[in-house]
């Protein structure tokens, strides 16, 4: 395979400043949305939780436990798309 030069893609530095506003944006939406849970009574500092904690959706279910228990409920044809 031939490989070519990238492809070049010109930025100012009003670009740059915008995707940083942008992300600034979404860490403050990100900190109001877990700060209004009622599970984050322990605070900031509590840095005990696992990855299960953090993959709750928004009716405060556990999603990654229960994806965990669909698919043990189904069998492995089920999983493997055979049926």
């Amino acid at each position: 395979m031939i490989r070519r030069p990238p492809t070049l893609i010109p930025m100012t530095e009003a670009d740059i400043q915008q995707v940083k506003d942008f992300v600034e944006a979404r860490k403050q939406a990100a900190n109001t949305d877990t700060s209004t849970s009622p599970n984050s009574a322990g605070g900031e500092g509590s840095s005990g939780k696992g990855k299960l904690d953090a993959l709750k959706d928004v009716e405060g279910r556990n999603a990654a436990a229960e994806s965990e228990k669909e698919r043990k409920a189904m069998s492995k044809e089920e999983r493997l798309g055979l049926k």
